[in-house]
């Protein structure tokens, strides 16, 4: 209904060109959230940004540079496809050590609240590569959404996966360092493909009288 009312009133001065559905599976563990789950079957999305003070650190633009993008956001958006089926494949227990994460309770390896007996999380599973603790603390605020867009036709496999968005104050910090350690040694290489991806700019909204992102056209 959002996106129907948002491209009603921009008739005339924008339309939409593409558009992803998908939808989101929410885990069962009252005491650890509401953090969904993806087609593997593991939570996506936890320790997300959510305080103020994070925000304002890790997600808004500030500074002197970019002055029209100041108070606004970075996108970033990639569809990822998911080969399910030789996942499903793959024993449990592997698949735990690939992800870093105990796949019933969604817990990390090393969380004695959880895991009895707790493991170390290998530094090369997927949450090891991708976690703040390799990337000098930064963080984003993210929310995936699981698809299924039928079978492809061309192979009579499922289309379906992932579709990840985040938002982020600087992107070649923030994402890009973390995006390159996947793409060179993630264990979730052999079952994912990487389909498309974009980066998007979110100005501000703008005061009273002013449209948006009309500090990039200011001077021409």
């Amino acid at each position: 209904h959002a996106v129907r009312t948002l491209a009603r009133v921009a008739t005339g001065a924008a339309r939409l060109r593409w558009a992803q559905t998908g939808f989101i599976s929410v885990g069962t563990l009252e005491d650890r959230g509401r953090t969904p789950r993806n087609l593997f079957g593991f939570r996506e999305g936890a320790r997300n940004v959510r305080e103020p003070r994070e925000l304002e650190r890790h997600v808004w633009v500030a500074g002197r540079d970019r002055s029209w993008m100041l108070g606004g956001t970075y996108a970033v958006v990639r569809r990822i496809r998911m080969r399910v089926a030789a996942w499903d494949e793959t024993p449990v227990a592997d698949q735990e050590q690939a992800i870093g994460r105990e796949k019933v309770s969604g817990a990390r390896l090393d969380d004695d609240r959880f895991v009895k007996p707790p493991k170390p999380v290998p530094p090369g599973a997927h949450i090891s590569l991708a976690g703040i603790d390799q990337s000098d603390g930064a963080r984003m605020l993210r929310r995936s959404y699981n698809y299924f867009d039928g079978v492809d036709p061309s192979g009579g496999e499922p289309d379906m996966g992932l579709f990840f968005v985040c938002f982020v104050r600087d992107p070649r910090r923030q994402f890009v360092p973390m995006q390159q350690r996947l793409s060179e040694r993630d264990p979730l290489g052999p079952f994912v493909t990487y389909t498309a991806g974009a980066v998007f700019a979110i100005p501000p909204a703008p005061p009273s009288g002013r449209f948006i992102a009309q500090g990039l056209f200011d001077g021409y």
